[in-house]
């Protein structure tokens, strides 16, 4: 049986960066760069990647700053207002130039610009929010062991799979909202509870162990 040749961790990042970013010509010899780099006879389709890049800078952001549990609550509903009043009207004004636009999955939007990546930092701040809450309450031997940084990369993880798969209640939200003053938000910010439920019951799940490793 053939063995499928597996792709370097580079050549994702060229392929990241290849399908992220604005449709300007910049931008388009950046990608076409990238893309060249990346090798891959896969059309490589501008916007694809801009979902994952604004959840890896709030991962980021979350990783490198000492933030609480209140900090980063007060910071997802900041961003969801940020994203209703400020992000939700630039889309608007985008629509009104240009038109409804292509995403990368071949569906076409009025609103949901594939190259709008605020919603997924709005996302992935409340994907986060049960690993801080147990930062709270456990204090810093929970940040010492380590504990913390797993945990935000699984609240990553579920994040992306629940954005980018959309499954059951999720896609009827984004139906629900498309084309709405809520179209750009409400789909990232159902994504972000699902994965911060699962977050949560991932922690309870492994408590005792973590507890273990405490003591």
């Amino acid at each position: 049986m053939e063995q499928k040749e597996r792709t370097p961790l580079w050549q994702w990042f060229c392929l990241l960066v290849a399908t992220t970013g604005r449709s300007d010509r910049a931008a388009f010899r950046v990608r076409q760069f990238f893309a060249w780099l990346f090798r891959s006879k896969k059309e490589v389709k501008p916007g694809s990647g801009a979902g994952t890049a604004g959840s890896i800078v709030a991962l980021l952001a979350l990783l490198l700053f000492d933030w609480n549990f209140e900090f980063v609550f007060g910071a997802a509903f900041f961003s969801f207002l940020v994203g209703i009043f400020v992000v939700t009207p630039a889309a608007h004004w985008l629509y009104s130039c240009y038109g409804r636009s292509e995403r990368h999955d071949g569906t076409f939007t009025c609103f949901d610009y594939n190259q709008i990546n605020w919603d997924e930092v709005h996302g992935m701040l409340i994907a986060a929010l049960p690993s801080f809450f147990f930062l709270k309450y456990l204090g810093p031997e929970y940040h010492q062991s380590s504990m913390l940084w797993f945990d935000l990369l699984v609240a990553f993880v579920l994040f992306r799979i629940f954005d980018a798969k959309k499954p059951g209640i999720i896609k009827k939200i984004e139906k629900k909202f498309e084309d709405t003053d809520l179209g750009v938000m409400i789909d990232d910010t159902a994504a972000g509870i699902a994965a911060a439920v699962c977050s949560h019951l991932f922690i309870m799940w492994t408590a005792s162990f973590r507890l273990w490793l405490l003591n």
